[in-house]
């Protein structure tokens, strides 16, 4: 499609490249793939734009490839969610600027990539909810595009929460970690599953105004999670809380070292284990 479309709804059983903008409610079969690519009329990075909502016409079905930067209209995978979505699919070792990709809406797939293993430079997927106020969720996995070596500064997504989200699948991938995890002042990410990350950020509080940034671990009870990565606060003053509210994790890395963290609780039934050290301005309970 290299012109604008306008419908009701858009079926997509086959491979559909559009580089205009779409208005539509799409469904997606098993063999659907809708590629959203840097339009040729813009003159810079933004995606095709899409109004409308996007889901599968069964469970997990349907492949959705952004190239650009893209907000989300609605909703991605309300009723039976995708298989998988894609960013930066074209992104290469010669590119300068990852593209930033927002959901504003809830999101179900059963992988989310942040590019691919000959990325460039970092996508970055932002959290970002604008329509209600409540809580994002993201339903699926989040992987990073698969070339991370620690400490080799490798370009593998990076994950941005500017909204108080939920994400129920893991976030990183043991076989594709994530850059970085970066959490907003006064937002609360809320892990399911394991996290699996170079470095995850608890970003500072303005002063005076701001409150904490919150890394809330949320697992099953008796099930054993993973942090892999090291956290620490957007400052030396000692910034972002972590609490452990349920399951049983296990830190790898050290907390707090680069810069404090601010406090640490772990909840009545949780369970927590460290092999670093911790650095904390406040307390850990």
């Amino acid at each position: 499609l290299s012109h604008d479309a306008k419908a009701n709804n858009m079926d997509i059983n086959g491979t559909v490249t559009a580089d205009g903008s779409i208005v539509a409610n799409v469904t997606m079969g098993a063999s659907g793939t809708l590629n959203l690519n840097t339009t040729t009329t813009a003159g810079d990075s933004a995606a095709a734009t899409l109004e409308g909502t996007i889901d599968g016409y069964d469970a997990q079905q349907g492949t959705l490839n952004i190239n650009g930067t893209f907000t989300t209209q609605g909703v991605i995978g309300g009723t039976y969610g995708l298989a998988a979505i894609n960013l930066d699919v074209d992104n290469n070792a010669t590119s300068v600027q990852g593209n930033t990709v927002t959901f504003a809406h809830n999101v179900n797939a059963t992988t989310i990539t942040l590019g691919t293993t000959t990325s460039g430079a970092n996508a970055t997927l932002t959290l970002s909810e604008t329509s209600d106020g409540s809580n994002l969720i993201i339903t699926g996995d989040i992987a990073g595009g698969g070339n991370y070596t620690a400490g080799g500064d490798i370009a593998s997504g990076v994950l941005d929460i500017n909204s108080d989200t939920d994400v129920t699948g893991t976030i990183g991938t043991s076989g594709a970690y994530l850059a970085e995890v970066q959490v907003a002042e006064s937002m609360v990410l809320t892990a399911k599953k394991s996290i699996f990350a170079g470095n995850i950020t608890l970003e500072q509080a303005t002063a005076g105004t701001g409150t904490n940034a919150t890394l809330a671990l949320n697992g099953t009870s008796g099930i054993s999670y993973n942090v892999k990565g090291g956290i620490n606060g957007g400052s030396t003053e000692g910034d972002g809380l972590i609490d452990i509210n349920s399951g049983n994790w296990t830190f790898d890395s050290e907390i707090g070292t680069t810069n404090l963290i601010s406090g640490m609780r772990v909840e009545n039934g949780a369970w927590a284990n460290f092999s670093n050290s911790i650095s904390a301005n406040e307390t850990v309970t």
